[in-house]
Formats: C-alpha cells, sequence, structure tokens
C-alpha cells in the first residue's frame, strides 16, 4: 500500500505491505462535494443582513487569527468586513494570544484587512496585532478559577464583536473555537499563564467544551476559564461568530451567527469528520498536518496528544514534523518546553506539578508520554543532538523507520495519521 502524508510544504511517501497496515486516519471529505464557496454562500443569508443592520453606525471588533493558524486568512477578512461595511468604526484584531506579534506573517494580515477594506470602498480599519506583554489591559474580575482576567483595552470602546475561528479538535482546550481569540486571544500574559496551568488537569482535553452538543461533554477547566473571561469581557455586547471546519485545505463548513450557538453546530461537525474509535497500536506514524501545523516542535507536539489513544504501552512512535522553524516561537517557549524536556521524564513531571510557567503543559504531557512508550522516533529537520536531547530519536529517512518495524516483527500492524492537528482519536 502506498500512503502519503503531510510533511511541511508536501508530504512523505511509504510503501508498506497491506497486512501491516491497522488503518490511515485523516479527516473525512463530504461524501458529495458541495459546489460553490461556503463563506460566499453567508452573503445572501439572513443572519448576514441581521448583522449588517446591528453593526450600522457601531464601532465594531473584527478578530482574526495570526499566522500560525493554517486559514484561509485573505478570504475570511474579505467575508467578515463586508457584513461591517456601515459600522462607525472597524478594528481588526489579530489576536495572537501568546504568540510573537511582530512576525512577517502578522504583517501580511495586517496588509491583507487594509487590502480587502479598499476593494469594499469602506474606511480604511485600524489593525491591531496583540501583545501579550506590551499591550495595555483592562481589569475584568476574576475567574471562579482564580485568573484575574486581564484583556487587551482595544475591546473597551468596541460595541460589537465578530470573532472568525476554524474550529477544529484542542488538544486541551477541547476545540480551538471563538472564545479562545479573548483568553488566551487578547489576554495579558499572566491571564494566559493561569488558564493554561490548567491543562494539567485531566478533564482539560480534546472532545470536550461547555458549548458541546452532548451534555455529557461540557467539563473542561481551561474551557470554562476561557468562557467566564470571554463572557466577562463581552459584558452582555452583541457578540457574532464566523466559523469555518476545513478539510484537506478545503471549508466544508461555514456559519454565521450569535456565538454560542454557530460554535456548537460546528463542534458537531468537526465530530463527524474527524473522530476516530481506534484499537491501540504498538507502531503509529504521526503527521503532525504540514505547515504551518508543524512548522515548530512546541506547535507539532499537539498532533501526538490528539492521537496517544491509538498508543500502547510501550508502543514505538514516529513523528513526522519538519519544524522548518526549529523548535518553539520564542525565548520563553523554548525555555519552559524544550529546556524542560531535555531533563529526565520524571523530574520533568515533578517540576512542573511543584511550579507551573507558561508553556510548561507541553513539556509535561510529553513527558508523561516518553515515561510510557517504548520509543519515540523524529523525522524533523532540527538538528541530529537537539532531538536526541529531548528523548527522541532523529531519523533522517521516515521510510527506514516502518521498514526497520516490519522486519522487526512481520505481523505488526502500523497506524497512520494524517493532519492528526484536526483528529480526535478515541480508544475502542
Amino acid at each position: 500500500m502506498k500512503i502519503r502524508l503531510r510533511y511541511g510544504a508536501g508530504d512523505l511517501s511509504f510503501a508498506v505491505p497491506d497486512a501491516n497496515v491497522a488503518g490511515v486516519y485523516r479527516p473525512i471529505p463530504p461524501e458529495v462535494p458541495e459546489s460553490g464557496s461556503h463563506l460566499a454562500a453567508l452573503a445572501a443569508t439572513p443572519e448576514a443582513e441581521r448583522l449588517r443592520e446591528e453593526s450600522r453606525g457601531r464601532s465594531a471588533l473584527f478578530f482574526v487569527a495570526d499566522a500560525t493558524r493554517d486559514e484561509p486568512h485573505a478570504d475570511i477578512l474579505e467575508t467578515g468586513l463586508a457584513y461591517l461595511v456601515e459600522a462607525r468604526e472597524v478594528v481588526v484584531v489579530v489576536a495572537t494570544g501568546s504568540h510573537r506579534a511582530d512576525t512577517p506573517g502578522n504583517c501580511e494580515i495586517a496588509a491583507a484587512a487594509v487590502g480587502a477594506a479598499s476593494r469594499l470602498r469602506m474606511p480604511r480599519p485600524r489593525v491591531v496585532v496583540h501583545d501579550c506583554r506590551r499591550a495595555a489591559f483592562t481589569d475584568h474580575g476574576v475567574t471562579s478559577r482564580g485568573n484575574r482576567i486581564l484583556l487587551s483595552s482595544v475591546l473597551d470602546d468596541a460595541e460589537l464583536c465578530l470573532i472568525s475561528s476554524d474550529v477544529k479538535h484542542h488538544w486541551f482546550a477541547g476545540y480551538s473555537n471563538p472564545l479562545k481569540y479573548f483568553l488566551p486571544g487578547i489576554a495579558a500574559f499572566e491571564s494566559i499563564e493561569r488558564n493554561h496551568r490548567l491543562a494539567l488537569e485531566p478533564d482539560s482535553t480534546f472532545g470536550r467544551h461547555p458549548f458541546h452538543p452532548d451534555p455529557a461533554r461540557r467539563t473542561n477547566p481551561v474551557a470554562e476559564d476561557m468562557l467566564e473571561a470571554s463572557e466577562r469581557g463581552l459584558d452582555h455586547r452583541p457578540s457574532w461568530a464566523l466559523v469555518t471546519v476545513k478539510v484537506e485545505e478545503r471549508i466544508v463548513h461555514a456559519a454565521l451567527g450569535p456565538l454560542s450557538g454557530v460554535t456548537a453546530e460546528a463542534m458537531d461537525r468537526v465530530d463527524r469528520v474527524a473522530t476516530f474509535s481506534v484499537d491501540e497500536s504498538t507502531r503509529v506514524v504521526v503527521s503532525a498536518g504540514g505547515s504551518p501545523e508543524d512548522d515548530t516542535l512546541y506547535l507539532s507536539h499537539r498532533a501526538v496528544e490528539l492521537t496517544r489513544a491509538a498508543v500502547s504501552e510501550g508502543a514505538e512512535i514516529l513523528l513526522l514534523a519538519e519544524c522548518a522553524g526549529g523548535i518553539a516561537d520564542g525565548r520563553a517557549a523554548y525555555e519552559n518546553f524544550y529546556a524542560e524536556l531535555t531533563r529526565p521524564p520524571d523530574e520533568v513531571l515533578r517540576r512542573i506539578r511543584d511550579g507551573y510557567r507558561l508553556y510548561q503543559h507541553k513539556a509535561f504531557k510529553f513527558a508523561e508520554l516518553l515515561s510510557r512508550v517504548g520509543s519515540f522516533h523524529l523525522r524533523s529537520a532540527l538538528p541530529d543532538d537537539d532531538v536526541r536531547a529531548a528523548h527522541l530519536i532523529p531519523v533522517p529517512d521516515a521510510q527506514s523507520v516502518v521498514d526497520a518495524w516490519v522486519r522487526e516483527d512481520p505481523a505488526c500492524r502500523i497506524a497512520f495519521f494524517d493532519e492528526a492537528n484536526r483528529l480526535c482519536v478515541l480508544p475502542k
């Protein structure tokens, strides 16, 4: 069997005997492709007309993802701004969370916002690229979990918010969704850090969210803290969401409407295209999803978390992540993720339980997994010594790892996961 998995800007190909393939899992495209653009079709909906009317003469914030997110930023900007053409003022907010603000990709998003407004013949919007350390913040009180909610003061004078979000499974916040555009999106570093510490709790995992249609899947400490923060920040102001769901670089679902309803609907759609129940395997190959999802080791780790239910005790893992941008984006992420990960796994777990700092949740989860697997191979562009220092095995040729597995155990069954950053893998 020939299997192609995403890697960097391209893909990697595997030749595997059929008998050794336990399954190839990737988001499921719709059985019958729909014609036309899902985003363009929203323009004729009653919701679009309602938003145009509601935003007329008001000051509106339009939230968009930063450049680390694999989204059609230009199309999203053009679509969303078209509903705000009669607003008194539009501020486009690039919600970076704790990511770097001053990147070429974020500059391109800002330029795209100005270009889209010009084509729509509307006044030039102000563009704010959030900086979690340097922005001016407003205190919105404390959540029930003790997190002080410091959100960018850009929110203060807004009379209406439109939040665009590509919805997919998120390994500790349940789902990538509009709530994340407040916390961590426009939050202060200390608020993000306090929220992300909750990622160490067992229910802070993918497929669980307070908006989920299934009441049994509504507990998630991280997401609940995010919900409280967004409610305090919005303070009953009109809040709209422009949500999309993607499969294979194609938008298969788009909706516009009040925040909670369209978000819940998108979560249901994501579950249907990206959730799999699988048996545990002793050999697992995971693609982090290609660029930009595999630009750093820090980003790529989430693909491993979303598929860990397929990994048996003592299993061998091969992660495909180019890491063209290196180990992590920024010094703090490097120190609290990678530098921690170079310690013995049991020491990592103890240190982080005793005193969490932002970005350490990834080191904690990585160390947990390393403690229970036999070996962890990484196909990447990272220097071999850097890979070995994190208790991983560098491999120049991914096919050779699979070939060795089959030679060692001709009866082995290998599970392959593509675009794993978008999957939800559950145990059977």
